[in-house]
């Protein structure tokens, strides 16, 4: 299947590219930094590291899916190549795929592959075979594209501004959400090294220079900081505290992230202050326009630990199953449910949907502007 290209990736993608040789080597250790432990190197890609990657039907089972899922390929006016954005469900009877759509489920299936081969050594996922692999974590991550899509702010008809994806684990939602809005800013946080490692690794080899990783908890980030240009996100008070990924003698080492550029340094939407001006900077305290989690946490406990990154424009979503009623019975006060979303993932006979949370400030001695004003 030929596939068109994504952002400034030409022809083939960026795994594709490390593969061939021409693009950044998946692993290469930075001049003047000690070879990896055993422990710590890529996996083998041989025979028997993960159930068999078929490229080809994975490909049509996606494209499939995102159909199903009523997702677009963005290649309309107003939207560059590449962008998963909401539209109207394509005929079913239709085969083949845009080019845009093509090249996006080739980003996706390159994210899988990395996700497959890396987790028959470091168990990022309970789930081997990489069918079921696509519909429990593409397709179900992708089915929040829609709801979210709409309440974040846009740029030329694209959504745009500031993601912050708390657990992130293995990247989801949050690398699915960035291949899919590559004009968002997306926030990827990770206190578990091994899983901080793989995320750079993704970072790096799929080029992906809208994400950022944070290996910390949620509750340690300090929103004034954490979109801080020409670095990765501190944690609060302590620019060099990375755990057990402060080493960096893990998957990739951080040298590798250097060489795709400097993350930090992204012009997108300035937070909420302004979320039409793509190129301004927004001053702290920045608040994200969207928090999401999947399997994190309670809702309960999942609101007390971004309650101070939530400003007053910040949606505050989860990814659960089916509604959790005892949990939303269980809110801390102020906290509140703003709507409950059921969910149908394409292949996945089980209930979801995704809950979105409001919280009422603690005084109205500060009034925020409206992301919306002037327009």
């Amino acid at each position: 299947m030929t596939t068109a290209a994504i952002d400034v990736q030409p022809e083939r993608s960026a795994a594709n590219r490390s593969r061939s040789g021409t693009g950044a080597r998946a692993g290469a250790r930075p001049a003047g930094t000690r070879p990896r432990s055993p422990a710590t190197r890529s996996p083998s890609s041989g025979a028997g590291s993960s159930a068999a990657f078929d490229r080809a039907a994975l490909a049509r089972d996606l494209t499939a899916g995102l159909r199903a899922l009523g997702l677009g390929d963005g290649a309309h006016e107003g939207q560059g190549a590449g962008t998963l954005a909401e539209a109207a469900p394509t005929e079913a009877a239709s085969v083949q795929a845009s080019p845009a759509q093509a090249a996006l489920v080739e980003r996706l299936l390159d994210y899988l592959a990395l996700l497959a081969k890396w987790n028959a050594t470091y168990n990022l996922t309970a789930i081997r075979d990489p069918g079921q692999m696509l519909v429990h974590h593409l397709l179900d991550s992708l089915a929040v594209v829609a709801p979210l899509a709409a309440r974040l702010p846009r740029r030329a008809g694209a959504p745009a501004g500031r993601l912050v994806d708390v657990g992130s684990g293995a990247g989801l939602p949050g690398i699915v959400l960035a291949l899919a809005w590559p004009g968002v800013r997306v926030l990827l946080v990770e206190p578990v090294g091994k899983k901080a490692a793989f995320l750079r690794q993704c970072q790096a080899e799929l080029a992906l220079t809208n994400i950022e990783v944070a290996a910390a908890r949620v509750e340690s980030l300090d929103v004034s900081t954490m979109w801080r240009a020409g670095s990765e996100p501190v944690a609060d008070g302590d620019s060099d505290s990375r755990g057990d990924v402060g080493s960096r003698d893990d998957i990739g080492g951080r040298g590798d992230i250097g060489s795709h550029g400097d993350v930090g340094n992204i012009d997108d939407a300035g937070g909420r202050g302004d979320s039409n001006d793509v190129g301004s900077r927004c001053s702290p305290p920045c608040f994200p326009d969207l928090i999401v989690c999947r399997a994190f946490a309670s809702l309960a406990d999942y609101a007390r630990a971004v309650a101070h990154l939530a400003g007053p424009y910040t949606t505050v979503a989860a990814m659960k199953g089916a509604e959790p009623t005892e949990e939303i019975d269980a809110l801390p006060p102020r906290w509140s449910v703003s709507a409950s979303l059921p969910l149908a993932v394409p292949g996945l006979d089980a209930r979801r949907c995704l809950v979105l949370l409001s919280h009422a400030p603690l005084s109205a001695e500060y009034e925020a502007p409206s992301p919306h004003a002037g327009q």
